[in-house]
């Protein structure tokens, strides 16, 4: 098998059967359904347009699915992070991406399918390279810029 662990490689569906670990491990803090989290925790749903700069950042402004995976298997859920299994990260995954309506409600999510998905904000990431775009670096006399 090509997969590291055999329950990364089972398929997951997106909602039916996922509602029950959120609300067991999730919604205390998250709130239900991703809104109304607990004072002091962002929401998991939140805007798929940012075009402020002040527009809230969840979920939706990632610009990998993978990353909400991996904030999720590192860090959640509190106060026992590192806990989930493999099963429940992909579920839960599935489970906020559909809550954000980035897949479908029936959708499957595993090792294969969630690095495919495609965020609403992925193209609005710039990487500033100045070797890419031509910059010219200013060139100064004082001693401190030498």
């Amino acid at each position: 098998m090509s997969c590291l662990m055999a329950a990364a490689c089972r398929p997951v569906a997106a909602r039916r059967s996922k509602a029950p670990i959120y609300a067991q491990k999730c919604a205390l803090c998250h709130g239900e359904n991703g809104v109304n989290p607990a004072p002091g925790v962002l929401p998991l749903v939140g805007p798929s347009k940012f075009d402020r700069i002040d527009t809230m950042k969840t979920v939706p402004y990632y610009k990998y699915a993978t990353t909400l995976f991996d904030v999720t298997r590192r860090s959640m859920p509190f106060p026992a992070p590192k806990t989930l299994t493999n099963d429940e990260l992909y579920a839960l995954s599935a489970y906020i991406l559909s809550l954000n309506k980035i897949i479908g409600e029936d959708e499957v999510i595993d090792a294969k399918t969630l690095p495919q998905v495609k965020m609403p904000n992925r193209d609005n990431f710039i990487v500033w390279d100045p070797d890419k775009i031509g910059y010219e670096p200013i060139h100064s006399q004082d001693p401190a810029m030498r």
